[in-house]
């Protein structure tokens, strides 16, 4: 047993030789009962000098009270049957949990795992096609997911419920292809290259943290647009200052819906006139009031 004090606090450490496991909840007092019975019966009004005193005195007194004393319960003394015991007693280290086993997890389209009804995000390109898979394992509150050589791709926190996805942003990135390379390809899609490189480097110039990001999204809308209403757009945006893919994306969908909506052919009217001909109730005009009525109305004095 040792005594020490820091920050203005005592403390009392209790050395086992071995390790102890406490198999059944109710006898987990019985093990904690050991520090209130130092502090009760040892410490309780003792006067202190130094560390190195009370720790002589802490000895002293477990070889003539704690240990040599008859335990009121088992009316036994604590230091003799330590000696008995002691020769039986092995390392609990021997009988230790083996080790967590990785399993095999496969990977969806959208490049996620799925563990206990919950979805998790891996990096984008894990996905390789049909059968892909990765090895999964829980370690201190984590998912550790790495490939099938065993080199760690990701983590993520153990997520509480079920029914959630838990994604991080940087897995949505392709990291394949650098910035310039992406951007001189993406100019040479479009009628006017030198316009795009312009315009993704203004945007880089001013989001230089989320430049890739920026850079996908235009891409994004090149591939699932129209090239004359990318143009456009483009054109809008530089004319404008508009320094965001986001917006760009913003401002492409609306001239889509804007041509979707000029093209369209005016709806046409049809009567429902299952008879032939419309029946006399139908023609009626419905009969209407005169506002002077009203006003002459409001104008008669009570």
């Amino acid at each position: 047993m040792d005594i020490n004090i820091s920050n203005g606090h005592l403390y009392i450490r209790i050395n086992f030789t071995y390790p102890l496991l406490c198999k059944a909840l109710h006898k987990k007092g019985k093990i904690e009962h050991v520090v209130k019975f130092t502090k009760q019966n040892f410490l309780y009004n003792r006067p202190f000098q130094d560390l190195d005193t009370l720790n002589m005195e802490a000895l002293a007194w477990l070889g003539r009270t704690a240990n040599a004393m008859v335990h009121g319960i088992t009316k036994k003394v604590p230091g003799d049957e330590w000696n008995i015991e002691k020769p039986f007693l092995i390392p609990c280290l021997q009988n230790a949990l083996p080790p967590v086993k990785a399993q095999t997890c496969t990977v969806r389209k959208d490049n996620t795992i799925y563990w206990k009804s919950n979805l998790y995000s891996v990096p984008m390109g894990t996905y390789k096609g049909r059968g892909s898979q990765v090895t999964m394992k829980l370690s201190e509150g984590y998912i550790i997911v790495s490939n099938m050589q065993s080199l760690e791709i990701c983590r993520h926190l153990v997520a509480s419920g079920t029914g959630k996805k838990i994604k991080n942003n940087d897995h949505k990135r392709d990291k394949s292809t650098a910035i310039n390379v992406l951007i001189d390809e993406l100019s040479q899609l479009l009628d006017n290259p030198l316009q795009v490189k312009q315009f993704l480097n203004a945007i880089r110039k001013e989001k230089p943290r989320y430049v890739r990001d920026q850079v996908l999204v235009f891409k994004q809308v090149i591939e699932n647009t129209e090239k004359t209403i990318v143009q456009r757009a483009l054109d809008y945006c530089c004319d404008n200052q508009v320094l965001s893919a986001n917006d760009f994306k913003a401002v492409a969908e609306q001239f889509k819906r804007d041509e979707c909506s000029f093209h369209q052919p005016a709806s046409k009217i049809v009567y429902m006139n299952l008879l032939g001909k419309l029946p006399a109730v139908a023609l009626t005009e419905p009969a209407t009031s005169s506002i002077e009525d009203y006003e002459t109305i409001l104008k008669i004095k009570p």
